[in-house]
């Protein structure tokens, strides 16, 4: 089975195990690759991601920051090292890679082959907050954004005039792996990436909750989603039709949300309601 895999740092507060159990509703191997912090759940398989971070200090040795936000920035490259590592230890070929305030209702199995012509599939061009990966795709994109720093070429120059451009005018962040996607995207493999937000069969994955993307209808601020059968869906306004939602991402504060859009899987008329849920010393009902 193609593993649903989350790499995260922390506790995750009150949301992740709400991520984690959404994607346990459809799907019965779930990886995450966390820390001391978030080694509570069982219904997972945890696996301490220090120990796949050979290629991350490499990396890391060979980086040149060119962002405001330090570490966090930092780790978000490191990330896909670690991955890398993890699914070559473990001769994974493929999985399907989550950011952890990300809520997943589909089965790898299914929705994979919609995708299955590609290395990897990104959101927005250029965002990895759910992708399906291969091994060998993200070989070839770890090995090319390595010597992107370690060489520091034409290459190198052309993406940190982006970052030199916000600082000249004055605008946070910088270059972030997403940069680095995208350019990878368009240049390196257009033809291997492939875009998770074009409908498919009536169904999308999310860019975030809290925008309109190709003209969904919202309210309060987030797509207005209502529910059939558990499964999300949101009416797009230029074709009037309910698009049913694979993904659904909560970033920023946003992520206060994700408990009210728990599901579990359908059922019945009662499988709506959220379960009582530990998060350390807390309960959720």
């Amino acid at each position: 089975m193609i593993p649903v895999i989350f790499i995260h740092r922390g506790s995750g507060e009150q949301y992740l195990e709400y991520v984690l159990r959404q994607a346990k509703e459809y799907n019965e191997n779930i990886i995450l690759l966390g820390d001391d912090k978030n080694n509570i759940y069982n219904f997972v398989k945890h696996v301490p991601y220090k120990n796949y971070c050979f290629h991350s200090d490499a990396f890391e040795k060979v980086y040149t920051p060119l962002s405001t936000l330090g570490d966090y920035e930092t780790f978000c490259f490191q990330r896909w090292f670690i991955l890398y590592e993890y699914m070559k230890t473990e001769n994974i070929d493929k999985c399907f890679y989550l950011d952890s305030d990300v809520m997943f209702y589909g089965n790898t199995e299914e929705e994979a082959e919609k995708f299955k012509q590609f290395d990897l599939t990104l959101i927005h061009k250029c965002v990895g907050n759910s992708s399906y990966i291969t091994y060998n795709g993200l070989k070839d994109f770890c090995k090319f954004t390595y010597e992107l720093y370690k060489n520091r070429g034409y290459e190198f120059d052309k993406i940190a005039s982006h970052y030199h451009v916000m600082q000249k005018h004055g605008r946070p962040g910088g270059v972030c792996d997403m940069t680095l996607f995208e350019y990878y995207a368009r240049y390196k493999n257009p033809a291997g990436v492939g875009e998770m937000m074009y409908e498919i069969d009536n169904t999308v994955y999310d860019h975030c909750i809290n925008q309109v993307d190709r003209n969904y209808e919202m309210k309060n601020g987030i797509k207005n989603i209502q529910f059939t059968l558990n499964r999300p869906f949101c009416k797009k306004l230029t074709t009037n039709k309910d698009i049913r939602f694979v993904t659904l991402h909560f970033q920023g504060g946003c992520k206060g949300l994700i408990p009210q859009f728990y599901r579990r899987k359908w059922q019945g008329p009662s499988s709506h309601h959220l379960p009582n849920i530990h998060t350390g010393d807390k309960l959720y009902t």
